[in-house]
């Protein structure tokens, strides 16, 4: 190898940071989406159905498997980050119909998050026809459960008077 050579390679090299052996695989776009939707469910059962921690996912496909996998054992939560993946399109194809569907499913179960996801589709008629007496009582709902998004929503709902018989 000539000296001009192996000094351009060196330049190379150097130029381009080096992996370390314990440095995890960069993660792909929907892979982080899913952690934070993850950490926005506020470490609930989530986490417990994860096992040790949040899981790592190389792939969006080994992602959306392990989380239609946790949807079909009955995770409510997996079933809201799947929504969320339909609904922007993230490591599947993009589907409101889907996303409204998998909101619904884990609304009626009771989840939170869900039920705010659900009442933000019928304020705006997202894929569903638009109700705002539907949207407040979901909000309701969640918010009774503690969730701060839906507590928001539900005022904003108020403060303008949608769906409410009287403003405040």
């Amino acid at each position: 190898m000539s000296v001009l050579s192996r000094k351009n390679k060196e330049e190379k090299s150097a130029a381009q940071p080096q992996k370390k052996p314990w440095e995890p695989e960069p993660m792909s776009e929907y892979a982080s989406i899913v952690i934070w939707c993850i950490r926005r469910i506020d470490e609930g059962p989530f986490y417990k159905m994860a096992g040790n921690g949040m899981p790592f996912f190389k792939t969006d496909s080994e992602a959306k498997q392990w989380l239609e996998k946790n949807y079909l054992s009955g995770s409510t939560d997996a079933a809201v980050i799947l929504g969320l993946m339909y609904e922007r399109g993230l490591g599947a194809e993009e589907s409101g119909e889907k996303a409204v569907e998998l909101f619904r499913d884990a609304a009626e179960q009771g989840n939170a998050y869900a039920q705010c996801q659900l009442g933000y589709a019928y304020k705006g008629g997202f894929v569903v026809e638009q109700s705002y007496e539907k949207a407040v009582e979901l909000f309701r709902d969640a918010a009774e459960q503690g969730n701060a998004e839906a507590q928001n929503a539900l005022g904003e709902m108020y403060f303008h008077g949608y769906g409410v018989s009287s403003r405040m």
